[in-house]
């Protein structure tokens, strides 16, 4: 059976019950009585069953009409609170952003991007979640943050993904390295250097300069704290 029940249906059905009376409903729903009996008529039709019958001069849900009263109360309440929600967001009451990054470094600049956000919208909340950082993907699949900023997008993501900036390699090494004098490095020049990296040979270093060179570095040590790096 297919049937098309309208919020107007669901409202009147609920004012009825409510007040016992098909006249007392119209006025509430500001239409006349002739019309709210014919579109209860009509509803009537549509389902194919009595919503209300009479006893002692008051109008009484049947068990259909009690379901449909109940789907009518459910979706007052759910339309209550969306205008309330929709009130909130357009009065930026309670904005609420979850945002990580794929490394840790990046953390240095967000700050000053979170400060001038929370200008814009003093009331806005914004959490930073780390624990995210090595699994971002992950973490926005399962609603855990809302925002990934990331250095490695994933092949064949479906997520929305917009370029911020592109960041200059820097080696760092010790003022008496051979290559200290150096203006600048080429793959070539990692052959026999130990190369030390957050992540160990799974590098954007590696991955995007390195490997795609044919240029093995002598050896990679895996040092998971930038400080101790």
């Amino acid at each position: 059976m297919r049937w098309n029940i309208e919020t107007k249906d669901l409202n009147l059905i609920r004012l009825i019950a409510d007040n016992g009376s098909l006249t007392a409903a119209a006025r509430r729903m500001h239409v006349s009585q002739p019309a709210a009996s014919q579109r209860l008529a009509n509803i009537q039709a549509r389902i194919g069953a009595e919503l209300f019958v009479r006893k002692d001069g008051t109008m009484l849900p049947t068990a259909i009409g009690s379901r449909l009263v109940e789907a009518a109360e459910a979706s007052a309440i759910l339309l209550d609170q969306t205008g309330a929600d929709i009130a909130r967001l357009l009065e930026q009451r309670d904005g609420h952003l979850r945002i990580a990054t794929q490394c840790y470094t990046c953390y240095r600049w967000l700050p000053f991007v979170i400060r001038d956000m929370r200008l814009m919208h003093p009331s806005l909340t914004v959490d930073v979640v780390p624990e995210a950082t090595e699994a971002p993907y992950d973490a926005l699949q399962n609603d855990r943050i809302d925002i990934a900023i990331v250095s490695n997008p994933l092949a064949g993501s479906n997520f929305a993904e917009q370029i911020l900036f592109s960041d200059e390699l820097y080696a760092v090494m010790s003022a008496d390295h051979p290559l200290s004098g150096r203006s600048f490095l080429n793959p070539a020049n990692f052959t026999e250097q130990t190369l030390i990296l957050y992540t160990g040979a799974k590098h954007a270093v590696t991955e995007e300069v390195l490997y795609p060179a044919g240029v093995t570095p002598g050896r990679i040590m895996q040092v998971r704290m930038t400080e101790a790096i």
